[in-house]
């Protein structure tokens, strides 16, 4: 079962205009070559002519490291160390992460067989991105048991969030942006899961010993988003992944697998949302050993490779599915389940009224998409500030709407 978007009004359409349905990549970055990364990135958001065929136009933005022990992960600084100096990439990581195409903290680094994590990476990490300007929303954890940042009560080696402890940066998520998180529980693991088969997918890990408090999933409700708590009682909004790889960890030879359990006219008919949890840099995984991605390999079998975004590049150009970023996904979503719209017909004027106080509404706002009476005058404002909304033609429902604009990412491969 894929989630839902739930608007909180009903004069709010789900989606942007025209789109059926929604889907994000959410990549870890475990094994990614940098040259293949940078050549994927450019086919998968750019129209233009690259070693992998000319691109599709898509908006696929992914997860980092800060820090990396291990050479196979590209990062941020050199190594593992809180020390470490700025890689050769920095500069380059820099466009990604002021461009908003890296939007996803995968745990601040990669510490699988070797550990070392302590508060000075996350806060070394938050002063990078409060000098660059940017925050990052958006918080996966990673790894095995070495991986002690990671967070959330799923498993007794989380520490991320235990106060006291000398991993805890929980409070440093919060102050610096971060608003939703995705922990080891939160997989949906097959298309036709119910809340009580993903109930007893935990159960199961608990019996392995993987999990030492089973986590509140609350009401079955189908939305992406829910309250996740952490041990240090705070609460953010953790966010669903769709898996339907069995025990092993998704790669780029399972995308098309993944997709395959897609019934699309379903999918579209209740304007569902996935958010496909994938390593894009793992070609494939082998007797327990993953191999790298890289641009000749993929070319050599496009039928596997290749093949899934094609699929998702017609599904977008055909104007049935929105292919967003992770964060802008979420953060649409949370948008318009805590937004509603106040109709002052005399005036022909219509409020926008959320649940909490923000700035830049264009940015804030944008996909919000509005029913409106196409023989009337029609005025979007935010608390005074007047929007400019994209007027639309009848949708599947035969109403007319008006859009907030999407932003496009920048676009920086040469």
């Amino acid at each position: 079962m894929f989630q839902t978007i739930q608007p909180k009004d009903p004069r709010i359409r789900p989606l942007p205009y025209p789109f059926l349905g929604a889907l994000s990549i959410s990549s870890d970055v475990e094994f990614m070559d940098f040259p293949f990364f940078e050549d994927l990135m450019r086919f998968l958001n750019t129209q233009k002519k690259t070693s992998l065929g000319y691109g599709l136009g898509l908006e696929v933005t992914s997860g980092f490291f800060f820090y990396s022990a291990h050479p196979s992960s590209f990062s941020y600084f050199s190594g593992s160390s809180p020390t470490a100096a700025p890689g050769l990439l920095a500069d380059r990581m820099n466009e990604y992460l002021q461009g908003g195409w890296f939007d996803a903290n995968h745990a601040y680094g990669d510490f699988d067989q070797a550990g070392g994590f302590e508060r000075e990476h996350a806060l070394r990490s938050c002063e990078l991105l409060t000098k660059l300007g940017i925050q990052i929303k958006v918080f996966t954890n990673h790894g095995g048991p070495e991986n002690i940042q990671n967070v959330g009560i799923d498993a007794a080696y989380h520490c991320g969030d235990l106060p006291g402890h000398k991993a805890y940066h929980a409070d440093l998520m919060r102050k610096h942006g971060v608003r939703f998180i995705w922990t080891d529980s939160l997989i949906t693991p097959k298309a036709e899961a119910t809340f009580s088969e993903r109930a007893k997918h935990l159960f199961e890990k608990l019996s392995r010993g993987r999990v030492k408090i089973l986590p509140t999933l609350g009401k079955e409700n189908g939305s992406l988003l829910l309250d996740c708590d952490l041990q240090d009682h705070s609460r953010l909004r953790g966010f669903w992944r769709f898996r339907s790889t069995g025990i092993n960890a998704p790669n780029l030879s399972s995308l098309c697998h993944q997709l395959r359990q897609i019934d699309w006219p379903v999918f579209y008919k209740r304007n569902n949302v996935v958010i496909i949890y994938q390593h894009l840099g793992v070609l494939h995984r082998n007797s327990g050993r993953c191999y790298q991605a890289a641009v000749g390999a993929v070319r050599a079998r496009p039928e596997v490779f290749l093949a899934p975004f094609h699929v998702l590049a017609r599904e977008f150009r055909e104007g049935r599915l929105w292919v967003s970023g992770l964060s802008r996904l979420l953060s649409y979503v949370d948008m318009v389940e805590s937004t509603r719209i106040d109709c002052d017909s005399q005036q022909d004027l219509y409020h926008i009224v959320h649940d909490h106080v923000v700035g830049q509404p264009e940015v804030f706002f944008q996909g919000l998409t509005v029913y409106i009476d196409p023989t009337r005058p029609f005025r979007l404002c935010y608390r005074g500030h007047y929007l400019t909304p994209l007027h639309n033609g009848p949708d599947e429902t035969g109403r007319y709407s008006a859009t907030v604009p999407i932003r496009k990412l920048p676009d920086i491969w040469e």
